[in-house]
């Protein structure tokens, strides 16, 4: 079995209390058993702090129990967390501990990966010159079976990944040519329809609406503009979706519909650049980060919205 990932997952780093968008607010963290019963081990004041700082909801399941304002009760005025300042990285819980990365599972390999609703994990992802690969991180030495439509979805992710990076057309043409290898003809949603379907989604962010409503006042040319201007972003961002979502179409089949929804998504991103690049007359390798930091949030950590979307 073989741990895989792309090639900068390593250089990886929290930004901790200098972050702007801290993991700890507005999401309901879930607290797996084991950690569970580390927790009800702890004592002092501390160990108080986790009995009224955690409860089970109606399915049995422990989380921590958000504040007014949304955040942990355990994300102190700093910005840094007690638990981990106090008992160590080692204990928390699994969802905060592997926090932007994500897994899956196939037959010879785990994959792993960052996901962009994390500002750090997008800078390193986006603002990278080279061209993105994956490495073994590690390898147990053991021969996995693999099975025939298992190693045909690899071979045509190959074929997908070698489109995507082709440098020698723009990326609108990329994504023709990616889309070509699943036989799926491809013409970008309206402006007006990306913010008719992304409006339409399960809403995370209460600003969502007012960020989306501004692709309204763009033209296409705008869009275009911006995905040449910042052509390698967009690429690094492309292959990203692709690298998190084609797989799984190794369980249900859909690997058009899983191709269209990485087409859309950077189409949809390099909108919202777009309406920032026109309020300011420039854009940035952060202002990127920023917008795929919240499709991201919005989108890929929604069950709901993927599901709707796919």
């Amino acid at each position: 079995m073989k741990l895989i990932a792309p090639d900068y997952f390593s250089k990886f780093k929290c930004l901790a209390d200098k972050c702007t968008h801290t993991c700890c607010k507005g999401w309901e963290i879930d607290i797996d058993e084991k950690t569970m019963a580390y927790y009800d081990t702890v004592d002092g004041v501390l160990g108080k702090r986790l009995k009224m700082g955690i409860q089970k909801d109606e399915f049995g399941v422990n989380h921590f129990v958000l504040d007014k304002d949304e955040r942990c009760p355990f994300l102190n005025k700093t910005g840094l967390c007690d638990i981990y300042s106090t008992l160590g990285e080692e204990s928390l819980c699994q969802i905060c501990y592997d926090h932007p990365r994500f897994r899956d599972f196939y037959e010879d390999r785990t994959e792993i990966g960052l996901g962009l609703s994390c500002e750090a994990a997008g800078k390193l992802v986006l603002e990278r010159e080279e061209k993105t690969t994956l490495v073994v991180l590690d390898y147990d030495g053991k021969k996995e079976n693999v099975s025939e439509k298992t190693n045909e979805m690899f071979e045509l992710r190959d074929k997908v990944f070698s489109a995507v990076q082709n440098r020698d057309k723009r990326i609108p043409e990329r994504i023709k040519n990616m889309l070509d290898l699943v036989d799926e003809a491809y013409k970008p949603k309206t402006l007006k329809e990306q913010f008719e379907l992304y409006s339409s989604l399960e809403k995370l962010d209460e600003e969502r609406d007012e960020v989306y409503g501004k692709i309204l006042s763009l033209s296409e040319k705008d869009v275009t503009a911006v995905l040449e201007e910042k052509e390698t972003a967009f690429e690094q961002l492309l292959y990203y979706f692709v690298f998190r979502h084609m797989a799984d179409g190794i369980e249900d089949g859909k690997y058009k519909e899983r191709l269209l929804f990485c087409a859309d998504s950077t189409y949809f991103v390099a909108s919202l650049v777009a309406a920032v690049k026109k309020e300011k007359r420039a854009v940035s390798i952060d202002d990127i980060v920023e917008c795929a930091r919240l499709f991201s949030s919005e989108v890929e950590y929604s069950d709901i919205n993927m599901e709707t979307l796919l």
